[in-house]
């Protein structure tokens, strides 16, 4: 005998989140954008159902995704952050806890430097139990336009997209969708702390080098926008203790050089993915014998997606070597 306990919870369809996407927005054209099923058969969706749409509220044609989603355990690192102004140079962020014990993260950003350009609002709302998470992702650019605004700006400010992402109507939504496996284990952690990891990169700065801003991660990852008065540059450094396999390693210390004490040593100057024009960037990229790997890296932009305002780094490959093997990262703690 089949007990109503044990049967699974109907699948969220696509019809049914465009049917509650279209409540919630205000008056306007709705035109939705046929996407590819990413699991299931038929009408049932993906255990993370997203739409994406074309909305036109009068005022020009617009992007927006809205998708749902269940966290696993434990929580994704950024969860409940805002993104990192190093890969969102232009972004302001805003985190609320609200009433009901849910975290809300609201970001707004642009993609170029001109004051017409394609802006992006997005609003992330973790429930208060931490298990599920509403996204809304939109731009100020009719699908299929590219990175051409077809308006001014997204038609829902902030506040309309807080009350959006933090409507009632979610809630058994994504009761219904099925929880997902924890994280698979990563062969590497973060350690040491960000106030840890800051105080070693400026003891390093040259004289002339200084820092405009810091931020990064609690553990594992910091970064600082530099100034030594010829443009600014980004630099941030990453510390982790890899234990057990690291055949993930092997080709990037392929051509390493190696201490007496076992450290080998890599370094590189490339293009990096979602570089700006002309930008570069130097790693310095260390690992010890018992697994500490310390990566120092530095752009010749005030971040990624931005052009190259720099011919050189404002640290030497000397400089960058000093902060990755401190004692302070390769001693025992």
């Amino acid at each position: 005998m089949t007990h109503a306990s044990d049967v699974a919870p109907a699948a969220v369809t696509q019809a049914e989140l465009r049917r509650t996407v279209a409540s919630l927005l205000p008056a306007g054209d709705i035109s939705w954008e046929t996407a590819p099923v990413a699991s299931g058969r038929g009408r049932n969706p993906s255990a993370s159902p997203v739409v994406t749409l074309r909305f036109d509220d009068g005022k020009g044609a617009a992007r927006l995704i809205v998708g749902l989603d269940r966290l696993p355990a434990p929580r994704p690192t950024g969860t409940f952050d805002c993104p990192d102004r190093a890969h969102h140079p232009y972004g302001t962020c805003a985190v609320r806890r609200l009433d009901n014990g849910a975290r809300l993260v609201l970001t707004q950003d642009r993609s170029g430097l001109g004051s017409y350009g394609v802006e992006m609002r997005d609003a992330s709302l973790v429930t208060a139990d931490e298990s599920g998470r509403v996204r809304i992702h939109e731009l100020n650019a009719a699908p299929g336009a590219g990175d051409v605004p077809t308006r001014r700006h997204p038609p829902l400010d902030l506040d309309r997209l807080a009350a959006l992402a933090s409507s009632s109507v979610w809630e058994p939504l994504l009761e219904r969708l099925p929880r997902p496996a924890g994280l698979a284990a990563s062969p590497s952690e973060p350690v040491r702390t960000r106030r840890d990891i800051l105080a070693v990169l400026l003891k390093h700065l040259p004289a002339g080098v200084r820092a405009l801003w810091t931020a990064g991660a609690e553990k594992g990852y910091a970064e600082a926008l530099l100034d030594d008065g010829h443009g600014q540059a980004l630099i941030d450094v990453t510390v982790q203790k890899w234990a057990g396999d690291q055949g993930a390693l092997t080709p990037i210390f392929a051509n390493a050089r190696r201490e007496a004490d076992g450290t080998r040593i890599a370094t590189r100057r490339f293009t990096p993915a979602g570089g700006g024009e002309n930008c570069v960037e130097w790693d310095t990229d260390i690992i010890t014998a018992d697994g500490l790997r310390v990566v120092v890296s530095q752009l010749n932009a005030p971040a990624y997606g931005l052009p190259a305002n720099r011919k050189t780094s404002p640290l030497s490959p000397r400089d960058s070597l000093r902060i990755a093997i401190d004692p302070e990262f390769t001693g025992d703690r």
